[in-house]
């Protein structure tokens, strides 16, 4: 995500709103301890259970960000 966002010409820090897709929300504990390391000032966020994502993932992030 910070490669992503830096070539976008930002960078976590200036993240406003996040949606998370997943297809097994029994993930989620261990997908928000990755998480809270990359965002300890929390950004609001969505979560919403799929029943399928591409590529058979388990997440999807949709980061909204200043630029």
């Amino acid at each position: 995500m910070s490669e992503i966002l830096k070539a976008a010409g930002t960078s976590l820090e200036r993240v406003v709103k996040i949606n998370i897709f997943t297809s097994d929300f029994s993930k989620m504990a261990e997908f928000n301890s990755v998480f809270n390391d990359y965002f300890p000032q929390k950004p609001p966020r969505t979560s919403v259970q799929v029943t399928k994502l591409p590529l058979d993932v388990s997440f999807e992030v949709d980061i909204v960000a200043i630029v």
